[in-house]
């Protein structure tokens, strides 16, 4: 009788340690060789480095904006910015200016 139980009791033992690396086997698998598993690391990686550089972009961008949006502030306007504006926009041209047309 006691060793039956001995037996059942190692049998039991035995069924937990190979089904933990069944469970091993298999996470480790899914780990290196699924579509989402190490490989999509890579993938991941490259995608993050791609929108830093986009966002890096963006940003240089949008302080160059800001830049413009101050020198456009009403209480004080800057000379050499409404002078831009008023040439791109009106066409105007200086008297001592010479223009070239294509």
């Amino acid at each position: 009788m006691e060793q039956l139980r001995n037996i059942k009791f190692h049998l039991g033992r035995v069924w937990l340690i190979g089904l933990a690396l069944v469970c091993v086997t298999w996470l480790s698998l899914e780990a290196f060789q699924a579509e989402n598993g190490l490989p999509a690391l890579d993938k991941l990686e490259a995608q993050q480095a791609r929108y830093q550089q986009q966002l890096d972009t963006i940003n240089t961008h949008k302080q160059r904006l800001k830049r413009q949006v101050a020198l456009m502030d009403e209480k004080r306007v800057d000379p050499d910015l409404l002078e831009e504006q008023v040439r791109q926009k009106l066409g105007f041209v200086a008297v001592d200016e010479v223009v070239v047309l294509n």
